[in-house]
């Protein structure tokens, strides 16, 4: 390929991200977005490739933008609106998500600063396949050769070989994604690239078989509809190029790795789900009716960004016990499981919008291709999407964002048109392309060594706070920390009867609770007043608590104690 010094750099970085930046292993507390190790270190190189993208269109003297990223600015600018009138005290819940949005709008703008040709935008294709080979050969090591008690601190019990992700769903679409991707892939080599169709194909088998173990819904689901929806232009493509072996290779692949994966959990001793399991929609049918019902009572504005996990904590829990909704919904759920309740709940019509033009921007180019073409298109972006409307993968894992917006830029890029215009004005463009790296990973940097700390103090036996002293950025971890050191706090007021102490870690829980609820504060709430004497208004807490929490063993245990105590 014949690349600028900028376009190497920017291959380079994407290629170290793919092939070992996403993979970073690092012990933590678990949770989604800057939580996960391996998340944090994706924006340092996402931050790498915008500013390489923005500094492109400073040496170029022009930006490069089509019909879709312009919709793409006016989407994330609708759905910045809410903001503006959010409630102050929960509000700070949603920035990460909006700077995740703006983050990804940057990434697809550096993107087409690049003006790649078709084979350079084969290659990144292919990286992601690479990523896609790499997690697929982690997930078979999980699974068939770590010990029960190994470093990494994989179950072997439930053995759902996960890889980097920690969650089996999000593991299971981006294997898909990639199954997808090789199938596409065969069509765009020429006869005398056997290299190119071979990893196709291995990368196909060695996906396959950890996304049959994994036993994930959506999984096969994805799987089943991206491959229907390919497998027709698939077949004319090769067809047409006389490569047609190569498709009955690669289904070949499937039906095997598919035998493998299907024996491995027949001849397990143990299996994470069975079939009736399989079958089961679980929680997610409480969630999506009050979830539903949510959007419906405020449908315009919504009901407030950062809002969400309050706000369905209490009406769900008083639709419950009043008899209007299904029992099953987990505590603290921070998402309805669904991106488009979750934006229309918090932000409303307004949200809502912003999301309908980048759906139907992407649809004005899907609608002019030949239709098994345009289906074919469909089923590369099929799994995310899927994901997407059944969990939340774009928090779990970066490179979930990632691989769907250069997928996106691919089609659009390939099949649509884009335009360029003089821009002279190189300053600002170049502050941002030096300065956005380096905040990025400068905060980055920190927040690792926080989770570090915290995962060092939450793994010991919490009676020495010195590791949370270290802590130099809190910011991501803001939540947990203040959690861990008020309970410290209240561990001793309580042995020292510290008054004080006690009722600031009650004004603490009072302010906490209306944005971040949890079982244990209200529990260490109700404790605190009791310490202090006002038993009545400790059992009124608490039982305000069961009724929220009423699957919580630890809140109805403590309840019931109290209540042997009282009378």
């Amino acid at each position: 390929m014949n690349l600028t010094t900028l376009k190497k750099g920017f291959f380079i970085t994407f290629a170290v991200y793919m092939l070992i930046g996403m993979h970073y292993f690092q012990h933590n507390g678990g949770g989604s977005g800057l939580h996960l190790p391996f998340n944090v270190i994706g924006w340092i190189f996402i931050s790498a490739l915008i500013g390489i993208g923005l500094w492109q269109a400073t040496v170029q003297a022009k930006l490069v933008y089509s019909r879709l990223s312009l919709l793409f600015i006016a989407a994330t600018t609708v759905m910045l609106i809410p903001v503006l009138y959010a409630d102050p005290i929960v509000a700070g819940l949603s920035y990460t998500r909006l700077l995740g949005l703006v983050g990804g709008l940057l990434f697809f703008i550096a993107l087409q600063q690049l003006q790649l040709s078709q084979k350079q935008r084969l290659t990144l294709l292919y990286l992601i396949l690479g990523a896609v080979f790499i997690e697929a050969y982690i997930s078979l090591v999980q699974y068939y050769l770590l010990p029960v008690n190994n470093i990494f601190g994989y179950q072997k019990i439930a053995n759902r070989p996960y890889g980097i992700f920690q969650q089996p769903n999000v593991s299971a679409s981006f294997l898909t994604t990639g199954i997808a991707l090789a199938l596409y892939l065969l069509t765009q080599t020429k006869l005398d690239e056997k290299r190119k169709r071979r990893f196709c194909y291995v990368t196909t088998f060695m996906a396959v078989i950890p996304l049959v173990l994994l036993q994930s819904r959506t999984g096969y689901l994805s799987l089943l509809i991206a491959s229907l929806l390919l497998l027709p232009w698939v077949w004319l493509q090769l067809r047409e190029s006389g490569q047609l072996k190569s498709l009955f290779i690669w289904l070949a692949c499937c039906a095997i790795a598919i035998a493998i994966g299907a024996y491995s959990l027949e001849a397990a001793k143990t299996v994470a789900r069975s079939t009736a399991y399989l079958t089961d929609p679980g929680a997610r049918m409480p969630i999506y009716q009050h979830a539903l019902a949510m959007l419906l009572d405020k449908p315009l504005l919504g009901w407030g960004y950062g809002s969400f996990e309050v706000e369905f904590l209490n009406t769900y829990s008083q639709a419950l016990n009043q008899g209007l909704v299904l029992p099953g919904s987990p505590e603290n759920l921070d998402h309805p499981h669904n991106e488009l309740l979750y934006w229309g709940i918090e932000g409303g019509l307004v949200s809502l919008a912003g999301i309908a033009l980048l759906i139907v921007g992407f649809l004005r180019i899907i609608v002019k291709q030949p239709l098994w073409q345009a289906l074919a298109l469909l089923g590369l972006v099929f799994p995310l999407v899927l994901h997407s409307q059944t969990e939340y993968p774009f928090y779990h894992s970066i490179v979930h964002w990632v691989v769907f917006l250069t997928l996106v830029w691919y089609i659009a890029s390939r099949y649509g048109n884009t335009k360029t215009i003089a821009f002279k004005y190189t300053f600002l463009l170049r502050t941002l392309a030096l300065l956005i790296p380096l905040v990025t990973t400068a905060f980055m940097v920190t927040t690792l060594h926080t989770n570090k700390l915290l995962t060092q103090y939450e793994r010991s036996d919490r009676s020495d706070i010195t590791p949370l002293t270290k802590v130099i950025n809190p910011v991501a971890w803001i939540s947990r920390l203040e959690f861990n050191a008020m309970m410290y706090r209240l561990q001793i007021a309580m042995y020292n009867n510290d008054i004080a102490e006690l009722n600031n870690y009650i004004n603490w829980a009072n302010e906490i609770s209306k944005k971040t609820p949890r079982a244990n504060i209200y529990i260490n709430w109700s404790r605190a007043l009791a310490k202090l004497g006002q038993q009545q208004a400790a059992d009124k807490l608490l039982q305000q608590t069961a009724i929220m929490y009423p699957r919580n063993e630890l809140v109805q245990k403590f309840a019931a104690s109290q209540a042997g105590i009282t009378q």
